[in-house]
Parts: structure tokens; sequence; C-alpha cells
């Protein structure tokens, strides 16, 4: 059996089918599925299935909702599951094979929308970052045994780059696997910023991370226009 972590918010308007994919995924599928939700104002709370479990916290970083669905996992496979990415049907079944191996890692990814720049992320987060660097990143739907995580391990609660930290821990216990079955996922930052001035702010992104600029300030950037995982009141 696999738990699978959804962190939302505010999903209704961007990510409106959502909530059928995560009834048929309660429904059909070996998993527990754990919704938790950071005080979406738009709906998001009353539309999660009542077939799974659903915790509203009032953290406001996905960071902080995904360490609450890793506590309230009840089995070994934890599953945390981008809520704009979409599973292979297969690739749960898949994941369920080997839910009680001690590994971790990541599917298959690819984008939404077809565009060569696209293509070429895709193909470097599957073959350079994750084979090589050891890094999967969130849209990938990052899973790992519970065993590979030290007793009250948490992910610290930065705006961004929370699956780049987990990551991290997890890699000291070896490699990740790819399961070859695709998570597809939204092509909706690209498409509403532009896809080449959207991977360069992902690379300057990247590049903060490491120069160590503050998460907060990096994620107010990378957000605005869109606030699909965090929201920024705006200042006086």
């Amino acid at each position: 059996m696999i738990s699978v972590v959804v962190p939302t918010f505010n999903e209704v308007k961007s990510n409106a089918n959502l909530f059928s994919y995560l009834e048929n995924l309660a429904k059909y599928f070996p998993a527990e599925v754990i919704v938790v939700d950071s005080q979406s104002q738009d709906g998001t709370w009353e539309k999660i299935p009542s077939n799974c479990r659903k915790f509203s916290i009032d953290g406001k970083t996905r960071a902080e909702r995904l360490n609450e669905g890793i506590r309230k996992a009840n089995h070994p496979m934890v599953l945390l599951h981008h809520p704009r990415s979409r599973v292979d049907n297969e690739g749960i079944f898949e994941l369920d094979k080997i839910a009680y191996e001690k590994i971790w890692g990541g599917f298959t990814h690819c984008f939404d929308h077809k565009h060569p720049i696209l293509d070429f992320t895709s193909w470097y987060s599957n073959s350079v970052r994750l084979k090589y660097r050891k890094i999967v990143y969130l849209d990938h739907c990052l899973f790992f045994h519970k065993d590979l995580l030290s007793d009250g391990y948490s992910i610290d609660p930065v705006d961004i780059f929370e699956d780049t930290l987990i990551s991290l821990e997890l890699r000291k216990s070896g490699f990740p696997i790819k399961i070859r079955y695709k998570s597809q996922t939204s092509s909706a930052r690209f498409l509403k910023n532009g896809i080449l001035k959207q991977c360069l702010l992902n690379a300057g992104m990247k590049l903060g991370f490491y120069l160590k600029i503050s998460p907060e300030k990096m994620n107010q950037i990378y957000e605005k226009g869109l606030s699909l995982n965090t929201e920024y009141k705006k200042r006086n």
C-alpha cells in the first residue's frame, strides 16, 4: 500500500480537474490519499473528495503541507504528488509492486504541452538531474520508503526548493530510481510567462538556491502573477 500526499492551495480555478483525479485515485488504486491544504479561500477545501483523508494547516508553505502529510501517512511507501501533475494509472500499480522495498525516486517527467524547449527540460530532468545529480523535483511525483528518513525528519519550512532539500536527504541512502511511467505536469507557468523567460527564471532560482538567497524572496519572484503554491500579501 502507498500513502499519497497531495499539498493543495487555491486549486479550483487553475486546477479544476484535480478533484475528480483524487477521487479516482482513492477509489480505484492501492493507496490512501492524504490531502493537506493551506487555508484555501476559493472552495478547494470543500471540493476535496470524501474518500480522501484531508487536513487543513496554518502553515503557508508547500514544505509544511508535505511534512504534515508525511506525518499522517500510514504506509511505508510515501508518494509526494504534485497537485498539477498526473501519474499514469500503470505507474501507481508499478509503485505498489515495490512499495516495501527501501527505495526512492520519481516517475518519468513530461509536460502537458509540446515544445522543443519543454521536451529538452524533461529530458534533462529525467536523464541528468535525476540520474546523475540525484535530485528529484516534486513534479516527478517523488516517492520514498519512510525507513530512508531518520526518525523525526522534517523538511525545512522553506518557500521554495523543498523537493531539493528532501532529495539531498534521501540521496544519502543511494541513487534514486526512475519508474518508466509518466508524470505529466502542467506547463501553466511557461505558457503564462513565456517559455524562454520561465526557463531563464528557473535557472536563476536554482543559482539563488546554491547562493543561499532567501527562499521567501525567491518565491515571491517565482509566484508573481500566478500564486500557484503560495500567496503573498501586497505590502503598502
